[in-house]
């Protein structure tokens, strides 16, 4: 063995000494890092923070194989574990050797200094003898004297810096000593344990859990169970491997038809049946524990029909929605995400049967859309939607209008009455005053700071459907501008807010269906720009991309293809005549995703495929041919995440499925094939966390709940 400690001439320590010391501190500071939870748990249980029970084992694993390296590679983990903390224990008993062996070659080095120094102590001696002796003046024997004194001074100043060193190496001994007993009764308390992961992870990814801890009987379990549990638990490590699989099989291998999907809270809220309550409420967090029915909200409806409940809307911190019970029919309802919280807001429509028969056409409210803080704070947490609101006891039956709800039943009420009531009717009760059966019926609502934009038709005025606004603060609403005057519609539609304006397309009569914009006054409602000079060019799919709008229109001569406009006349113009001549590449799914635009065309060459924009003044370019030929791959239901394009396209190999891209050259490659032997048709794009969802059929277990995940770290690491 090399010697830890050197002498050199007449004892100078060498570095390797310090050396020495630094690697000895680093061993302490190693052992002391694993000692903090362990001598916590063998200390004091309430000073430290444990973990929650374990997860219970559940079910089987179907697929053994996977499970059994999932298992080792865990086994692994844990005896690689305590394995480090073996080394860590023999680490130190070798340094405590080392150290030892140090002091003894101190001690060594201490005593050829002790030597050396009696020897000139001696030389000192006979000197001064000889000089006492001696009746001449001896300069040698002074000179000699006085090179021995500073050679003695210089031993014991060495003598008393091994001194030192050695009563530091005895301490760190003793500190070493303490800490390898610590670690041994540790060491023989350490408890691995290894579990699956079923109800904690989706369905296709159960993984493994590696845990850690003093089976010590803290919690539920018993001392010395094998099991750890509850506070027993000090570090817990593993994960759900895969980055793309099943949440959970809602009807046990049957179809559950899960329809309208939506996130909130971090949760996932869909329409599902699990073929004994028919269509309800649930609600899932992408693990198969936290997978279930959130309600069952018309618990006396027929298996088969459920509560026949629509589109989800999402705000901040509730979920809309309508569904239908027995006895009051379909009406708006609410959720915190709790089975408490859920309920149906207000009994809007209270009309008999039979008179509703007769009489009223209307299947329950229509909801447009929720308001987050984040699109208008004074407005957070409510959702916008039309209704019937009738009460023949009440004497009162009014047409379906645009109402605002907060949730509650004092929170909602109608924010425009388009069509008032003006007709009077004979009822069983008596005459009924000011009764309409039809209102406004107002679509496509829009919101630009305080105010709604919609359609809706005025039949008492014989307006036509035009365009409408109400304040969400003062409920004032009226007519923007009746753009085709009198009884005939001007068929507005597409509405969509840029620069402070709505666009949309709207027919006066003489221009055909054109593209106009207003800044909600009358004589700031305009026509931005009559692109087909015979008939319409029917705008459509208005998108704002790089300070621009972007639109499909069909104009004589070019066929549909894209457009843009700075929001005047001049500065509207054809984008690219993608499908040269008469023929129309239709563009459509105009959808902005990492600062490009994406959007679908056609092309004589391709078929329907993905195409491109990188930045306004710039020709837009095929992106990606996925499927070879004229039929094309059918790309659709574009969706942004991340600064990527998710999309369903068929390269004609592996059916429909989900694509991604990138939105430069090369970039676009199938990123899930749900159902290998075929399509899986995905849908209802919906993100939670860095997880993406989607409905689809997997071909053998019917549609169910799937998730894609970007940036997951398959390997065992610390939850």
């Amino acid at each position: 063995m090399k010697p830890l400690i050197q002498t050199q001439g007449s004892g100078f320590m060498s570095m390797n000494h310090g050396r020495s010391l630094m690697r000895t501190k680093a061993i302490v500071m190693s052992v002391i890092m694993i000692l903090v939870p362990v001598a916590g748990c063998t200390g004091n249980q309430d000073e430290i923070s444990l973990n929650e029970q374990i997860v219970e084992l559940e079910g089987e694993l179907s697929n053994l194989t996977t499970l059994n390296e999932n298992l080792q590679s865990a086994i692994n983990q844990a005896n690689s574990n305590a394995s480090d903390l073996s080394a860590v224990l023999d680490g130190a008993n070798s340094e405590v050797g080392l150290l030892r062996e140090a002091i003894e070659d101190l001690n060594s080095e201490k005593a050829a200094l002790m030597n050396q120094s009696m020897a000139l102590n001696m030389s000192n001696h006979d000197l001064k003898l000889q000089l006492a002796s001696s009746e001449m003046n001896n300069t040698g024997l002074v000179e000699s004297l006085d090179a021995n004194e500073a050679e003695l001074e210089r031993l014991n100043s060495e003598i008393a810096v091994l001194n030192s060193e050695i009563a530091d190496a005895f301490a760190e001994i003793s500190s070493l000593e303490a800490t390898i007993s610590a670690l041994q009764g540790a060491l023989g308390n350490i408890v691995t344990d290894v579990i699956p992961k079923i109800g904690s992870c989706p369905l296709d990814n159960p993984g493994t859990e590696l845990l850690i801890g003093i089976d010590d009987g803290s919690g539920i379990g018993e001392p010395d169970d094998g099991r750890l549990e509850g506070r027993e638990v000090l570090t817990r490590f593993g994960g759900c491997p895969g980055t793309q699989g099943m949440v959970a099989d809602l009807a046990s291998g049957s179809d559950s038809t899960v329809s309208n999907i939506a996130s909130m809270g971090g949760n996932l809220y869909f329409v599902a049946d699990d073929g004994v309550h028919g269509r309800e409420l649930w609600k899932s967090d992408g693990t198969v524990d936290g997978t279930g029915m959130l309600k069952d909200v018309c618990e006396d409806c027929p298996s088969f029909l459920g509560s026949d409940i629509g589109r989800i809307f999402a705000s901040d911190t509730k979920i809309f929605f309508v569904a239908r019970t027995i006895d009051e029919g379909r009406e708006l309802w609410v959720s915190d995400g709790t089975e408490q919280g859920t309920n149906m807001v207000i009994d809007l429509f209270q009309i008999p049967d039979q008179f509703y028969d007769v009489t009223i056409s209307y299947d329950g409210p229509e909801i447009f859309f929720a308001i987050t803080k984040d699109q208008n704070p004074g407005f957070a947490d409510t959702v916008i939607f039309s209704a019937f609101k009738g009460n023949t006891g009440q004497n009162e039956i009014l047409g379906e209008e645009l109402w605002i709800s907060d949730g509650t039943p004092s929170g909602t009420y109608m924010i425009s009455d388009v069509n008032p009531q003006t007709i009077s009717i004979q009822t069983d009760t008596g005459p009924l005053c000011c009764y309409d059966s039809v209102g406004g019926v107002p679509m496509e609502p829009v919101m630009m700071g305080n105010e709604i934009f919609f359609t809706a038709e005025n039949k008492v005025a014989d307006l036509g459907r035009e365009l409408y606004k109400t304040n969400l603060i003062t409920t004032e609403s009226s007519i923007v501008r009746d753009i085709r005057f009198g009884e005939l519609s001007s068929g507005v539609t597409g509405l969509s807010v840029f620069d402070n304006r709505v666009y949309f397309s709207a027919d006066s009569g003489s221009t055909g269906a054109e593209l106009w914009a207003t800044n909600g006054s009358f004589n700031g409602t305009v026509l931005v720009a009559d692109i087909a000079t015979e008939g319409g060019s029917s705008p459509a799919n208005l998108t704002v991309f790089d300070g621009l709008m972007y639109f499909s229109a069909s104009e004589d001569g070019s066929g549909r293809e894209l457009w843009v406009t700075n929001g005047s006349y001049w500065g509207t113009e054809l984008v690219r005549d993608i499908r040269p001549g008469t023929f129309d590449s239709n563009p459509r799914d105009l959808t902005v995703a990492g600062g490009t635009l994406f959007f679908t065309a056609l092309s004589n060459e391709t078929g329907r495929e993905l195409w491109s924009l990188q930045a306004a003044g710039i020709e837009p370019e095929l992106l990606s041919d996925i499927m070879d030929g004229t039929g094309g791959s059918g790309a659709s239901r574009l969706f942004s995440h991340n600064g990527n394009l998710y999309f369903v396209a068929d390269d004609g190999a592996n059916g429909a499925e989900i694509w991604r891209s990138g939105g430069l050259q090369g970039s676009t490659e199938l990123a899930f094939d749900i159902n290998p032997a075929g399509s899986s048709h995905p849908r209802g794009f919906t993100v939670v966390g860095e997880k993406i969802y989607v409905l689809a059929d997997d071909g053998s277990r019917g549609v169910g709940i799937w998730f894609l995940a970007e940036n997951e770290d398959i390997h065992l690491s610390s939850d």
